[in-house]
């Protein structure tokens, strides 16, 4: 993530998608149409947003959805039979808004939006059933093409699609802001955004001890904000914490423990890590 205030979220109306159709449908000219519009950038006849998002779109035309998707080994899921108490934790730790929902057989059958729990809360007593609140998914194949995605996820209004191999077996799992990070770049969330907010440590909402922490935070800093005393030779962040522990760079969901507090990676992109969640063990 750059060290700079982040753009203005982009708005994907029904114009953007008809621009986008019109491309698709001149795909196979795509050379001669990006020399074009780039030299109609360079004019000022079109800005320069306008043409990310072309050459985005052109970019996503043949692509599979394989090439992007959350791997299945990666998901963070709820099973059907799960008490409530049991997986609440792991939702509020991964700070998604949606979560495909496992039966007993290993299948996903459906998705549980973080919104739908917000009328239990204080409530759970055997008043929740998860079977209640599970909402439909689609199921698509890992060759299908993102683009094709694109105008399904808009057609029936859906954020998110289970994806499954030639063989019917689950393989992962994509978001429509993942095909859109594709045309338009990465999209900052609240979750995101500790930067803008002028944070670096955060306290996730709903939690009694997790905590959201930007991983270029100064060890000093985060060393005095959880009364702790992590020093390590030549590391001069919570981010160089992990590296040096692990003696690699970190992946998504890779952990340390230190005393009682617990540092995983939430998010990294494909040049260094980027959020931590922070949990503290009383």
């Amino acid at each position: 993530m750059k060290n700079h205030p982040p753009e203005p979220r982009l708005k994907i109306n029904s114009i953007t998608f008809k621009l986008l159709e019109k491309i698709f449908s001149y795909i196979k000219h795509k050379q001669q149409l990006l020399v074009i519009l780039r030299r109609a950038a360079k004019n000022g006849v079109i800005d320069d947003d306008e043409l990310r998002i072309i050459e985005g779109g052109i970019k996503i035309s043949g692509m599979p959805v394989r090439e992007i998707m959350v791997p299945r080994a990666k998901i963070t899921f709820v099973q059907e039979k799960q008490k409530i108490e049991e997986f609440l934790p792991h939702l509020i730790k991964s700070a998604h808004s949606r979560f495909p929902v496992m039966n007993e057989e290993g299948d996903f059958i459906g998705i549980l939006m973080a919104k739908d729990l917000l009328r239990y809360v204080n409530k759970f007593n055997g008043e929740f059933e998860l079977s209640k609140v599970i909402r439909k998914t689609i199921y698509i194949p890992e060759s299908k093409r993102l683009d094709v995605l694109l105008e399904e996820f808009r057609r029936k209004k859906l954020h998110m699609a289970i994806v499954k191999d030639e063989f019917g077996l689950t393989v992962g799992l994509v978001t429509i802001e993942d095909v859109l990070e594709e045309i338009v770049g990465e999209i900052e969330d609240e979750h995101d955004n500790l930067k803008s907010k002028g944070l670096q440590i955060a306290k996730i909402p709903f939690s009694k001890n997790m905590y959201r922490v930007k991983a270029d935070t100064d060890l000093e800093e985060f060393n005095d904000y959880f009364s702790i005393n992590i020093d390590l030779e030549d590391v001069d962040s919570i981010g160089g914490v992990l590296i040096s522990k692990l003696q690699r760079m970190p992946a998504k969901g890779d952990k340390i423990t230190i005393g009682n507090m617990e540092i995983e990676v939430a998010k990294r992109n494909k040049r260094k890590i980027e959020d931590l969640v922070v949990t503290v063990n009383k």
